[in-house]
Formats: C-alpha cells, structure tokens, sequence
C-alpha cells in the first residue's frame, strides 16, 4: 500500500492538470499545475457536469457513461477558462484530456496543447497562403526532378502559358516544352547552379507550347532541399511580352552602339600610333647618319610602347588583365598615387583616413591606375583648379549597419570588410543624361584623352571583386561629383597569387647559355634569333610541345644541356606551354622554364610558380627585358 502523503505529493506536484469530481460533477480537489492551464485560483463550487464549456463540446455524455476502471481520451479540445473562473487571465486554451473512473469519482487529466496547435495552424495558414502565391502568380512556376529532369508542378499561368492539361504535362520531361537551342543551355545552367558558378539571375529560353508555338521567355532557377541535399529544381518563367521584346531590342541597340563607339575608339588611337611608327620605319630607311638612325628608332620603340599600354588598358575592361595580388599598405599607395597624379596642377588634395588601415590584397599597379585615372578625371572637372577630398578608411558592414543599409540602396555590396575610398571634386558635375554612360570604354565629353580612364577603373575594381559608384550633381549650390570604391580586405592570408618568381642575388649579366624556346610565329622565331646572338646565347627553336620533350631529354644527355626554356602558352593545333611544363617537370623536376604570351587574362600569367614556371615574359618584349629575365633565371 502506497504511503497517503507520497500521493499527495505525487498529485500536488505532478506537471499534468489534475481535477477530481464526484458522481455529480462536484469538483473535490485539483493541483497547482490544472491552476497554472487554466489560470484559475477557486473553483471549489464549481460543478464538472453543469459548465457549458465541457456541456457544449460533447464530453459529458462519454463521462457519465464510464464504469469503474475505464477510460477516454479527448484531443484538441478548445475551453475557456474564465466561464470557469472569471478572474483566470486565458481566453481561450487547447487542451488534452483523459478522463478515469475510479469506484464512484472521475479524475481528469488536462495537457495544455496550445503552442503546438497554434504551430501546426501557423504552418497550415502559411502553406495555404504560399500555394495561393503559387496558383495565383501571373508568372510560370514550375519544379522539376533532378533526378530524371520530370515536371513534378506547375501552376495555372505554366498551364495557359504552354497549352498543357494538368495531367499532361505532370510527370513528362521539361524539354518537351523547351526549343532544342535551349536545352542544352538550360541543363548546362543547372549543372553551373549546382556547382555555385551561375549567379546571374534571369537567363532568356526560347518555350515551345503544344500546338508548336514558340516565345521568349525569361527563367530564374532556384534548388528545393531535402536534408540539405538539393532533389528538385524550382523555376520561375516569365513571358517576355511585346513591350519587353521592345525593351531588350533597345537595350541591345545601346550595346552596339557602346561597342561602335569602342571599335572606332580602337582604330582611331591605333591609326594614330601606326601613323607614327609607319613614318618613322620610313624615314629610318632614307636615313644615313647613324646617330638620327637611333633616335628614329627611339621614337619607334616609344609608339610600339603606346600600343602595348592600350592593348593591357583593352585587356583590364575585358575579360583579361587578372591583377596580381599582393597584401600592400593601403595608405601609402592611395596617397603616393594622387600626389602624383596632380603633379603640375592647379588642384589640391586633401587626405583623411583611419590611423591604423587594414592591409589590402590587390594588385598595387592596378590600383594605382584606379585612383589616378579618378584624380584626374576631378581635377579636369574644375577649370581654375580646387579642392579634392580623397578619404578613406576600414568598413566593416557588421558594425557600421546603418551607413551599410544606405550603400545597398545604391549597389548589392556583401557583407564583409572593406576599404572604402572617397574620391570628392567640386567640379561642374556629370550631367544626368549622361551619367549611365561614363563607365563605357571610349564614352568621354572631354576633347583630351582616350576615354579609357573610368572604363578600365570599373573592369579593374569589379577584377578584385569590389564595388564602384558615384553620385554627382550639376546644381549651382551642390555641384561636383563623388565616387566611391570598395576594396574587400582578406584576412585568411595570402594566397599563391601573391608570390613573386625568384629573383637572383646577382645582377650580373650571363652569356653562352643554351635556351630552347617552344614559339609557332616565324616571325618572332626570327627576331628571336638575332636577340639571342646580340646576348651571346646559344638557341634552340621548336614549334610544338612534343618536340620541345624530345629536345630537352637529347639536349640533357649531351655536352650542352638546355640551361633555360621559353614557351610559349599557346600554339594552335598543339601541345603549349602550360601541358609541356607538366610532362617536363615529370621527366626533370629542377627545370627552369619561363612562360611568354600575349594573352594577360590566363591564370598562368597571374601566378606562373603555381603552374611549374619561374617567370613570365609578356609579349610584346624588348631585348632589355628578355636580357632581365634570363639574368634574373639563372
């Protein structure tokens, strides 16, 4: 026999709602967690069988026909508590309750379920409201396997839209409604999403409806996750109607027009470099005297120059020109820079940035020309000269939120940390008109200049994944222009981007070395050979990578061995530089190789140690440099 005050205890302190009635409903005790449920305090007069909260929900019936022994369940049932005691601070509860009956009395046990009813209600409302979005949306939504690429939804507009039945097009393959120039780009964008590589958001497909009508269409695609495992495609298709055909039509006539003005921009400073170096081979050939035949040729050589700094200028806004990254001082670069860049002018600059800046990853060259093609820009922009206001310190978006909430109204910057610069003029402003157009390659309304300035400042800050904005005016008491640039700072360290190729600890010069060079073009084989004798080298010419292999094991086996190699990266049609170094280093891992192209947007250029090179020649080349860099190998 149980101890009477162990179950008083067991009842006083039990987390489960107790109440105890008579066989005519008459409460005789209840515990302190049913006061807690139902936020009640006295209810001694109150009677179980007569209240109409539990008369109303059916339950008294079931009660009253218990004999001794049974039991029953009730779920989910709503009460409220103040028709029980009018001073209980609850409206309105969901409770649990399993009523026993033992010889003439009913005990009641009460679960509080509110919280978790009013979940499951929350998510039920919330589903219901997302599918109304989803049947409602004037846009095409649809999902497809990712498995076997099978339409597993799709909503009203997707039916309208292609023609289909709902139990058509469920279950068959999302290329039956796509042209066949469109399947391949839509399953290789998948693939690209897949691996985190696509980030651009709208991608226009051409869709074929079932009676074979096409349109245009633009698809944004997103991945539906189960236990973080991506299984279904979720795609948003939107009908690009007549007036969004006019849209892009002139969107388009805006490109070509930019890539007009960019190639007439391009034949007209390589006219005017050819015009010079033309007249000057000319004049070099009529020439006697040897003296005014080298300052012809000085003059040549400083065109072919200029012609070598458009090219890398062309290469930074396009796809190339990858900067080489090193952590720099931030301070001392940007301040070096503008000192320079105002050398002889009218204007001064005033500084202002954090004592302490954090180190920045970039190309310092790079920068460099950023911050100097800005400065210049606004000390052109006001003719009797003034005041520049170049400031800049660290951002870190975590704990400046505000002023970051203001910047993401201008662009999509990421969270993280930055150095963020300032560049102020009181110059007479951009006009509005024509404010969308200054980042564009050759765009200038400057009659001086070559109109690359802000266009190559863009490529190169977007090239060191940043950010650049202005805001200008051209209003008598707020005029004058100023851009922003956010550089991101790494803190992981430096990555192999960053290392330099290994200089030598002597400047003296070397001679009688034998150098086999991997180069296709007769033309630059041929110069070669009189750059190498001016050196006193010995050269070893080949035009493919398989016979560069064959030549070093002969040449390793010799007398003379190859002292250092020159590949080219590219040779059409056959093995290059960047898979002959591979087979090279297999065969000899102490080989010493450079790399030489004219293509500055390869990765190898960047950083030639990762790929098994110890320099790089960039074409085009003078006899000095190729004279440095042989020095510097060996």
């Amino acid at each position: 026999m149980l101890d009477k005050d162990l179950c008083n205890e067991f009842f006083a302190l039990n987390p489960l709602g107790l109440l105890i009635v008579d066989s005519v409903g008459n409460v005789l005790n209840f515990n302190q967690s049913f006061r807690d449920i139902f936020g009640v305090f006295h209810i001694q007069s109150y009677n179980l069988f007569q209240d109409m909260n539990f008369r109303n929900i059916g339950i008294i019936e079931h009660i009253s026909s218990l004999n001794h022994g049974e039991s029953a369940k009730f779920n989910d049932i709503w009460i409220n508590p103040q028709k029980i005691d009018p001073m209980s601070n609850k409206s309105s509860i969901c409770v649990f309750i399993r009523v026993f009956k033992i010889q003439t009395y009913f005990a009641l046990q009460f679960q509080d379920i509110t919280f978790s009813r009013n979940i499951e209600e929350s998510i039920i409302d919330t589903e219901l409201r997302y599918k109304r979005i989803f049947e409602r949306s004037s846009d095409v939504v649809f999902s497809v396997h990712l498995d076997d690429g099978t339409i597993s939804s799709i909503n009203e507009a997707g039916l309208n839209l292609t023609g289909y039945r709902i139990d058509e097009i469920l279950g068959i393959s999302f290329k039956e409604f796509i042209a066949p120039n469109s399947i391949e780009f839509l399953t290789d964008l998948i693939q690209q999403k897949q691996k985190g590589l696509a980030t651009q958001d709208y991608h226009e497909i051409e869709i074929i409806s079932k009676s074979g009508e096409k349109f245009l269409g633009e698809v944004n695609l997103q991945f539906i996750y189960q236990d973080q495992e991506a299984t279904e495609v979720l795609g948003f298709l939107r009908h690009i109607s007549q007036s969004q055909k006019v849209t892009l039509e002139r969107i388009k006539q805006e490109r070509l027009e930019s890539i007009g003005n960019l190639a007439g921009g391009i034949a007209h400073d390589f006219n005017n470099i050819l015009a010079s170096l033309l007249g000057n081979v000319s004049l070099a050939l009529e020439e006697n005297n040897l003296e005014d035949i080298k300052s012809i040729l000085r003059e040549t050589e400083s065109g072919i120059m200029r012609a070598k700094n458009l090219t890398y200028q062309l290469l930074t806004f396009s796809k190339g020109g990858k900067p080489v990254k090193s952590n720099v001082s931030i301070t001392q670069l940007i301040s070096s820079t503008a000192i320079f860049a105002l050398r002889g002018s009218k204007s001064k600059c005033t500084l202002d940035f954090d004592e302490k800046m954090w180190d920045c990853y970039v190309d310092s060259n790079q920068i460099s020309q950023v911050i100097g093609n800005i400065v210049i820009n606004a000390d052109q922009s006001m003719s009797k000269g003034g005041e520049i206001i170049l400031s800049f310190h660290n951002f870190d978006t975590k704990t400046n939120f505000l002023r970051y909430r203001e910047i993401q109204k201008k662009i999509n910057l990421l969270p993280g940390k930055y150095i963020e610069i300032m560049i102020q003029d009181h110059g007479s402003g951009i006009p509005k008109d024509i404010q969308s157009r200054i980042f564009e390659p050759y765009f200038s309304t400057k009659s001086s200049g070559s109109g690359l300035g802000l266009a190559t400042a863009y490529s190169i800050v977007k090239g060191h994944n940043g950010y650049i904005y202005f805001i200008s005016s051209t209003a008598p008491e707020t005029h004058g222009t100023t851009f922003y640039i956010y550089l991101p700072v790494i803190s992981e360290g430096l990555s192999s981007n960053s290392i330099s190729p290994p200089k030598s600890k002597s400047s003296k010069s070397t001679s009688n070395k034998t150098i086999l060079v991997l180069e296709d073009d007769p033309s630059i084989q041929k110069i070669l050979v009189k750059m190498f004798k001016h050196l006193k080298h010995h050269a070893i010419f080949t035009d493919d990578g398989k016979d560069t292999i064959l030549k070093y094991k002969e040449a390793k086996s010799s007398e003379n061995p190859v002292d250092l190699l020159i590949m080219d990266l590219t040779i059409p049609g056959a093995m290059g530089g960047k898979e002959t170094i591979v087979l090279l280093k297999e065969f000899d891992p102490n080989v010493k190789a450079i790399v030489s192209s004219g293509y500055s947007n390869d990765p190898i250029m960047a950083d030639p140690i990762s790929y098994g090179f110890i320099g790089v020649l960039k074409k085009p080349f003078t006899l000095q440099q190729l004279k440095d860099i042989i020095n510097r190998s060996l």
